[in-house]
């Protein structure tokens, strides 16, 4: 367990799974494991402590974990701490154009106004005529 411990990768990156409370995360990591028998990589997911100083995370939100140092840490299993968030819940960019996206298609902000407006237009009733049409 103390080789664990002190073999730490500086860096990882994972999913915030809950917030017990406003500056406390547990993290969800997901690493590759080598199984000797099968001579493959398997997923392996390990849960992270990590201190929130920011406040800024929600649940689901895609973030990078830093080591903190020895000294630091409030408590023992605490060890990482979210230097920022790499992708917001629901806001999804491309990161080599940085444009939102849904999927394959890009969401320019024109394009998001007109598909709201269209959507208004076909939940909003027909207007009524004065005049009956024969």
């Amino acid at each position: 367990m103390a080789a664990q411990i002190v073999n730490l990768p500086s860096l990882l990156i994972g999913r915030v799974l809950t917030k017990s409370n406003t500056t406390t995360a547990i993290i969800r990591v997901l690493q590759m494991k080598l199984d000797d028998k099968f001579d493959m990589f398997f997923n392996q997911r390990i849960d992270y402590k990590a201190f929130d100083k920011r406040e800024q995370t929600k649940v689901g939100d895609i973030v990078l974990l830093k080591k903190r140092p020895t000294l630091e840490c409030r408590y023992p299993l605490e060890r990482y701490e979210i230097s920022e968030i790499i992708y917001e819940l629901g806001r999804i960019k491309d990161p080599l154009t940085g444009r939102r996206c849904n999927g394959l298609r890009f969401l320019d902000e024109s394009f998001v106004a007109n598909e709201r407006e269209n959507q208004l237009k076909r939940l909003s009733p027909p207007p009524i005529n004065a005049t009956p049409s024969e």
